[in-house]
């Protein structure tokens, strides 16, 4: 797997038509972007898939932010690429009968982008992902035993599991940055009901499901996390409502 900006570059790279491939045909035969990108013989998977790739903007939006925070390094000339990242997903404005190359310079942009937010994105191999997939299996037969937390904790917790089995589904086209998100959420919500319940054979099992559901860690070696802590607050705050943090 890989981070959003190397899925995306992946994707747009596929999508894209070669010079060296450019149609000298009858324009009635030149290829269109829905037959180049499978609409037309794998519809439903392609329609995901699309739906899936337009998701990386903004998962990339928010890892550069990530990354201006921690390495104090300004981003500005990736967000400007991201319009045109999104037009080539969604072939603005050429439209859905006609071919159209993507700019070359804008995809080196997001080919320089992928490696330098890989720090940012932890890695899971398929044995982390296997363990993932057990965990959800353990919590869906603990969940049919608990009888003391609360319905709602529990239809959260349920709504959780459906979310990461639909990331496991496609997680090679998901990348792990959703999944990682997913996880951590899971384990911390896991830890939450271990709290709330009652039922003393059942909050050992909730704990050892936690620890299985461990954070995996970056690779980032440069953070000076109070710095980049600080920037982030003093970001959010200049992003709310006047009064939204209270007096």
């Amino acid at each position: 797997m890989a981070n959003p900006a190397e899925l995306l570059h992946d994707a747009l790279l596929r999508w894209n038509l070669a010079p060296d491939n450019r149609p000298q045909v009858h324009v009635s035969q030149k290829p269109t972007p829905a037959k180049h990108r499978q609409l037309t013989t794998n519809h439903d998977y392609a329609l995901r898939e699309h739906e899936i790739t337009l998701g990386y903007i903004a998962e990339i939006r928010e890892l550069l932010d990530t990354y201006e925070y921690v390495t104090g390094t300004n981003a500005d000339e990736f967000r400007r690429e991201l319009p045109n990242w999104t037009a080539m997903v969604l072939s603005y404005d050429n439209g859905w009968g006609q071919v159209k190359l993507f700019d070359d310079n804008s995809l080196r942009w997001l080919k320089t982008l992928g490696p330098m937010l890989a720090p940012l994105v932890p890695r899971y191999s398929d044995d982390d992902i296997a363990n993932v997939g057990k965990s959800l299996m353990e919590l869906l037969e603990i969940l049919t035993q608990e009888e003391t937390i609360d319905s709602d904790l529990k239809v959260y917790l349920l709504t959780l599991i459906n979310h990461i089995k639909w990331v496991l589904v496609d997680v090679k086209i998901q990348g792990e940055f959703k999944l990682d998100r997913a996880v951590n959420l899971l384990r911390e919500s896991v830890r939450t009901a271990e709290d709330a319940s009652t039922d003393d054979e059942l909050k050992p099992r909730y704990n050892l499901l936690s620890k299985l559901l461990r954070r995996k860690d970056a690779v980032v070696k440069t953070l000076e996390m109070g710095t980049a802590a600080a920037k982030a607050l003093d970001a959010v705050q200049k992003a709310l409502p006047p009064g939204t943090l209270g007096a």
